[in-house]
């Protein structure tokens, strides 16, 4: 029979919610429900991180109870769908503060539960609105994958590695458009003539160019990036890095917005000073003594 177990994280984010959340009718198959709330210091004041909470009924074929690796890997991997949802959501980075903890009632006695924990940033932008829908939207796995890839660029402060996380996630979701033919194949020996399917390239330069407005030959230029970085063609010279880093900004945001279309949500904007280099940037505070 399944075993139901109810997993908790507490999480940090530059987002707020209009007011605790409970969702039901979830995306993932097994998770019945859950809550996002914010937590709060001593004192009682919002402290900017909050409590994912979600009832996960896992399915078990076997006579035995489920292993406890096994509980607690399931667990992780749900947290890490939601998260990944979050980061769309509000267009940064959420991470795991602590640990995810699971926790189930024994089916005999209410009074008796077996605990799982396992241990698992700044900001530098004012907090987003979460829009709730991210959470609850169906999508298909190549979306999700995706949306897995951009959450990881968020966390990347290397341009270089940036861009490759980036990059999968902007593969994943070029890949699936439809565009016309418009090349072919001619045989030298009998003239037969075939058409050429649109490949990754002209695909990747029609998702940036025609869906979401970038410049056709910075498309191009982003392309070719794509390619120096997966097959080792660049030296990483000053230019070339700073280069990544204007491909990283118009990456991110094409990316984040094409999965917004295909899960039918709308984002808000996404922010423009998120990602900091220490390498490549650095902060000048002017102070004015009152």
């Amino acid at each position: 029979m399944p075993e139901e177990w109810i997993v908790q994280t507490r999480i940090s984010g530059a987002f707020y919610v209009e007011s605790s959340s409970f969702l039901a009718a979830a995306p993932f198959l097994g998770l019945k429900t859950f809550t996002l709330r914010p937590t709060e210091t001593a004192e009682g004041k919002l402290d900017g991180n909050h409590i994912l909470e979600f009832t996960l009924e896992l399915a078990n074929d076997d006579s035995a109870e489920l292993q406890h690796r096994e509980v607690f890997n399931r667990c992780k991997d749900y947290v890490s769908n939601l998260l990944a949802r979050l980061a769309i959501g509000i267009g940064r980075e959420v991470i795991i503060i602590g640990g995810i903890s699971a926790k189930r009632y024994s089916p005999s006695d209410p009074k008796k539960w077996v605990a799982l924990l396992g241990a698992t940033g700044v900001h530098l932008t004012p907090p987003a609105l979460l829009p709730v829908s991210v959470l609850t939207s169906a999508t298909d796995p190549g979306v999700e994958r995706a949306a897995h890839w951009w959450a990881r660029a968020m966390s990347i402060r290397d341009p270089v590695d940036r861009l490759k996380a980036l990059t999968v996630a902007l593969d994943l979701i070029a890949s699936s458009i439809e565009i016309p033919v418009t090349r072919q194949r001619e045989c030298r020996n009998c003239g037969f003539t075939e058409d050429l399917k649109p490949g990754l390239r002209e695909k990747t330069v029609a998702f940036l160019a025609e869906e979401n407005g970038v410049d056709p030959e910075l498309a191009k230029c982003i392309y070719a990036s794509r390619n120096a970085l997966t097959h080792g063609g660049e030296d990483l010279t000053s230019d070339r890095l700073q280069q990544y880093r204007r491909h990283c900004g118009v990456v991110a945001k094409a990316v984040r917005d094409g999965i917004a279309r295909r899960m039918n949500v709308a984002l808000s904007p996404r922010p423009t000073g998120d990602f900091i280099d220490i390498d490549a940037s650095f902060l000048t505070f002017h102070y004015t003594k009152n």
